[in-house]
């Protein structure tokens, strides 16, 4: 008797549970209709950053999520222009995330600790 792999598949074809001949379970979500994503950490400081991942954002971005992975309790603080404060920027704590359906508008990060490990990912 010959084996195959038996994948099911939601009803927009875009995600699947698959179970392969060698009992592997095997999962594919195409990131809920997003057809790129980069990811990456960088190092926001005491002067705003622009959160993207490299040299500029991911052409045709919908999505950013920011993770705040501090090592000390530094706090940074999201706003949408270089002027960005701790009095007018929205506080993510350490281990906090938030992800914005934002599209290609540009988001500035400022920290109360200089080098402050931040994760990015952008998804277009």
């Amino acid at each position: 008797m010959a084996t195959q792999d038996v994948s099911l598949w939601d009803e927009t074809n875009t995600n699947s549970v698959s179970v392969t001949t060698d009992s592997k379970l095997k999962t594919q979500n195409t990131y809920l209709g997003y057809e790129s994503l980069l990811s990456s950490n960088i190092s926001i400081g005491l002067s705003a950053t622009e959160v993207k991942v490299g040299g500029s954002r991911l052409t045709g971005r919908r999505n950013v999520t920011i993770y705040n992975n501090t090592a000390t309790n530094a706090v940074i603080y999201i706003g949408y222009s270089n002027a960005v404060t701790s009095a007018n920027g929205i506080p993510l704590y350490k281990n906090q995330m938030i992800s914005i359906d934002i599209g290609d508008v540009a988001i500035w990060s400022i920290s109360t600790v200089a080098a402050t490990d931040v994760r990015i990912m952008e998804m277009a």
